[in-house]
């Protein structure tokens, strides 16, 4: 499995790929505020219904204050630099 992570301005997003398909879960900010590291772990392994040896590749992703509410394909935003 490959795991996204974005940490937006309202929550953390998360999307898992696997041969099964894509899953995607958001933890609000404030709950993770009170979370510790292995609790977030756990949270994730729990969500995609994965044991850590399974996972590949982790990527996060920044977008606090830029509007952007979920994780998308890169193919479909529009260039937000004009």
């Amino acid at each position: 499995m490959f795991v996204g992570i974005d940490h937006g301005t309202t929550a953390m997003r998360f999307v898992g790929i696997a041969d099964d398909g894509i899953k995607k879960f958001e933890l609000l900010r404030s709950d993770a505020a009170v979370m510790s590291e292995p609790e977030i772990i756990d949270s994730i392994l729990h969500n995609f219904d994965v044991d850590k040896s399974e996972i590949e590749l982790i990527a996060v992703t920044y977008s606090m204050g830029d509007d952007i509410t979920e994780i998308e394909d890169v193919t479909l935003v529009v260039a937000r630099w004009l």
